[in-house]
């Protein structure tokens, strides 16, 4: 019988050293993870400004000509809006990224002349319009082509347009200046300056 009872009280040693030992590493573990603070605020960042826009691990950034509004935009698709000048006069630019070639060169230069309503009459007529457009490098370095599709408009009046197409990573971004074709004319030295601003920063 006092065998029993040893064992017995042996068994509640054992068992309240196990429960001190648990409530000790409890107490160590919560005391590690509040660090001084029982609530934590986490703050929302704001959102990248109207000027740049992130893709993957960057900002696309320009630099906005002098007289260019921005506008709010009314697609989800654009980063940015910009008008320049009022009435019939008004040319409207647009900057949009697509991913990866988006349809290659030749393939959107054949839809904005549909766009236009502009037909080539045969593929050398066609290839020789390609050869005309500019290549650049942006302040970012990179590779950027400008199709200025003015030459084909007839009258000064006529609805045509200027654009870029800049590769970025895994993206390419469309620069659109769209308008009357002796307004065009007039302000390609600023669409030009705006395509060639273009770069990243890291975040």
């Amino acid at each position: 019988m006092n065998l029993l009872k040893r064992e017995a009280k042996r068994a509640d040693q054992k068992m309240s050293k196990l429960y001190f030992t648990a409530i000790s590493s409890l107490l160590l573990i919560l005391a590690s993870c509040d660090n001084g603070n029982s609530i934590r605020n986490y703050e929302e960042k704001a959102p990248p400004a109207k000027s740049e826009q992130q893709t993957t691990n960057t900002q696309i950034q320009w630099d906005v000509p002098e007289g260019w509004m921005q506008e709010t935009n009314t697609s989800s698709m654009r980063l940015a809006t910009f008008s320049i000048g009022e009435g019939n006069d008004k040319s409207v630019c647009t900057i949009v990224p697509l991913k990866g070639e988006a349809g290659g060169l030749q393939a959107n230069v054949i839809r904005w002349l549909g766009q236009l309503k502009i037909q080539l009459q045969s593929e050398d007529e066609l290839k020789g319009f390609l050869d005309q457009k500019d290549t650049f490098k942006t302040k970012g370095q990179f590779p950027g082509d400008l199709v200025d599709f003015t030459s084909l408009a007839k009258n000064q009046d006529d609805v045509s347009m200027l654009v870029a197409m800049v590769k970025i990573s895994d993206i390419t971004l469309f620069i659109k200046l769209s308008g009357r074709k002796g307004k065009l004319v007039g302000i390609r030295p600023k669409f030009e300056a705006l395509c060639q601003s273009i770069h990243t920063g890291a975040l």
